[in-house]
């Protein structure tokens, strides 16, 4: 395969799993504004709450995504550098970094 196939091919991997994916969505709590008023009424009283908040579960297909990722050969062409740069960006982000420390570690 040609290097230009390969880059459209990670190129349009990059597309299929990022496009509609958002780490906003998984890091922002499900329950923030209820959590909120109830913090402030017990601020209110003069009383101690620590919200508990709850989040999204990772979309279940993220490790098949992760493989693909990681799949992705540019046989050192100049987009090789920026393609590993969003990798590992969007695998060591901070809610998905704890599901996949491991592994990432032992690369």
């Amino acid at each position: 395969m040609q290097s230009e196939d390969k880059i459209r091919k990670a190129d349009d991997l990059f597309y299929e799993i990022f496009h509609d994916f958002s780490m906003f969505h998984l890091i922002n709590p499900t329950n923030h504004q209820e959590e909120r008023e109830r913090f402030l009424a017990f601020w209110d009283e003069g009383k101690a709450y620590n919200p508990q908040y709850e989040y999204r579960a990772i979309p279940s297909d993220f490790a098949q995504w992760k493989a693909k990722l990681r799949s992705i050969d540019l046989h050192r062409s100049g987009f090789e550098g920026l393609f590993e740069t969003l990798r590992k960006e969007h695998l060591g982000s901070p809610p998905v970094r704890s599901t996949f420390l491991v592994s990432l570690r032992s690369r």
